[in-house]
């Protein structure tokens, strides 16, 4: 009987021995290729229309002919874009040169890899922080000799000094004495080669009796002026006399009161202009702060008192009264 069990399991070990079949394979360029690992990519900033970028991907352990390269952006005046990254290809090959004529913001660049034999690709990606000339540094407005508004420029990257810079750009100073300069950030506006909106960081100078210009840090470009700033004909007698950047919104401020625009993407239309309804509530000027961190706070040359702005679910609502506290001290702004 045990001869029969044992005749029983050998034959069985020999079956199965015989229907197992061995598959296992030496391995081979296309099993590896999940080894692809680019370097010599970081994170970098370039002031637009100043020079290429120029990178070089660097794959370990693969021949340059077994692998193709990509380069693709997105993010920055791309970033409605929802097709993928591959939506805005800027060059091909191990090397990239691709001229920065980018509008200022962030970006991403994306290195794709492709091993030709078995068509695996990998990606890597990069920050890409675009800025101006105009952008990276602190500018002083100042009066020329003869009673006229001019503006220098310091550029903190380059270290460099740019005087008289509106004799430049509008080939003369503006008219008048200086009265005010402020920056307003993510300010809508129509662009000129597109016809669409857009965001850009404005330089605000008013001058003169009742001069104001905005200026488009990317280039120093006009975005509005006392004659398209409002969808309204500006009264004459109206002194603008400052825009600031608070809580999402872009105030503009003048004796005839206060506009407001938003900031965001979100709450504009691709056709919005950036232009401002006429100003509403009492006349304002160009002492103003924060307020509760809610909106700002003014003087209100009019009423002769300190005013506020309000705003219902993040939209102005308009302005009221600061009322006189026995004993106020201040508020605390962080």
């Amino acid at each position: 009987m045990k001869r029969y069990i044992l005749f029983f399991c050998l034959s069985t070990l020999i079956c199965l021995n015989g229907c197992f079949q061995d598959d296992t394979t030496l391995a081979t360029d296309a099993s590896r290729v999940g080894e692809i690992n680019v370097q010599g990519l970081k994170d970098t900033s370039m002031i637009a229309y100043a020079q290429p970028l120029e990178l070089t991907a660097e794959v370990a352990g693969f021949a340059d002919d077994e692998l193709t390269y990509a380069w693709y952006i997105y993010g920055g005046q791309y970033s409605k874009n929802s097709e993928g990254y591959r939506s805005h290809p800027i060059g091909e090959g191990k090397k990239l040169s691709y001229p920065v004529e980018l509008k200022i913001g962030s970006y991403t660049v994306v290195c794709e890899v492709t091993h030709k034999a078995s068509g695996y690709f990998t990606t890597a990606t990069f920050n890409l922080n675009v800025t101006s000339d105009f952008s990276q540094g602190f500018y002083v407005l100042k009066e020329t000799a003869d009673g006229n508004t001019e503006l220098d420029f310091y550029n903190h990257l380059k270290k460099t000094t740019n005087n008289d810079l509106l004799a430049k750009v509008l080939e003369a100073p503006l008219a008048g004495e200086p009265r005010n300069l402020s920056t307003v950030f993510q300010k809508t506006h129509l662009d000129p080669a597109t016809a669409t909106s857009t965001h850009a960081t404005g330089l605000f100078v008013a001058h003169g009796d009742n001069g104001c210009v905005l200026f488009n840090t990317t280039d120093m470009s006009v975005m509005f002026d006392r004659t398209n700033l409002q969808y309204g004909e500006m009264e004459a007698d109206e002194m603008p006399y400052a825009m600031v950047t608070f809580n999402g919104s872009n105030y503009y401020l003048s004796n005839k009161g206060v506009a407001t625009d938003r900031c965001y993407d979100d709450w504009t239309s691709e056709y919005a202009t950036g232009q401002l309804s006429l100003p509403t509530e009492a006349g304002a000027s160009g002492l103003i702060q924060s307020y509760n961190l809610y909106g700002i706070s003014y003087w209100s040359q009019n009423e002769h008192c300190l005013m506020r702005t309000t705003t219902e679910y993040g939209v102005f609502a308009g302005c009221f009264k600061i009322d006189y506290e026995e004993d106020y001290t201040g508020l605390r702004i962080d």
